[in-house]
């Protein structure tokens, strides 16, 4: 496991996340094919990115869009709430390359946990505050980042101004990882022999 203490978004941050799985991506990673098909549209549309930067050595560019940066402006605003409400320090984080994943966390607390923040608009976060519940879409991620980062615990941090914020803390769930594991080998051996193949080193 490797610590970059690289800013988020930077070249260097790109550079370290090409051709590698993230836990961001694990849901494309598990998406299904119909019938005998073991990956999805989403699955393969991402195993020909990562191909394509692993070949090249270039990351794909940095998206930016209305939810990516509202997500960065309230980012602060939330550590600061979370700092003063739990009497903690977050330690800022570039990025963490696991054994077979990366991770991009929002922070590292102390020695074994780290933050997952989202900010959602009012419809979604109104959702998550009457269920109580980390939305699916974002529970793999989670249990991925324990996986990369070797830690024991993440809280994972829903905000939205003007509403309460929403505050989870998510313990490791070894058979979650273990599915996640089951699915990145799979992923990872169906990816090179895509591009074994793409290579011409395999008929």
């Amino acid at each position: 496991m490797l610590i970059l203490n690289c800013e988020q978004g930077s070249p260097e941050w790109l550079q370290a996340r090409a051709g590698l799985i993230t836990c961001s991506e694990l849901e494309a990673v598990f998406s299904k094919g119909n019938g005998e098909n073991q990956f999805g549209k989403g699955a393969i549309t991402y195993m020909y990115e990562l191909i394509g930067e692993q070949i090249t050595g270039e990351p794909k560019e940095s998206y930016s869009g209305f939810h990516t940066e509202r997500g960065h402006a309230h980012e602060s605003i939330v550590i600061e709430l979370y700092q003063l409400e739990h009497e903690v320090a977050i330690e800022r984080c570039g990025f963490i390359i696991g054994e077979k994943i990366g991770y991009s966390p929002d922070g590292l607390i102390g020695s074994n946990g780290l933050t997952e923040i989202k900010s959602k608009l009012p419809k979604f976060q109104a959702s998550i505050l009457y269920e109580r519940e980390i939305p699916g879409e974002h529970y793999m991620q989670c249990m991925g980042g324990l996986w990369a980062a070797e830690r024991e615990w993440i809280d994972f941090i829903s905000y939205c101004p003007s509403m309460p914020m929403f505050i989870k803390r998510l313990y490791r769930d070894e058979k979650a990882i273990g599915l996640i594991k089951d699915r990145v080998d799979q992923f990872l051996e169906e990816l090179d022999r895509r591009k074994q193949k793409i290579m011409g080193t395999a008929s």
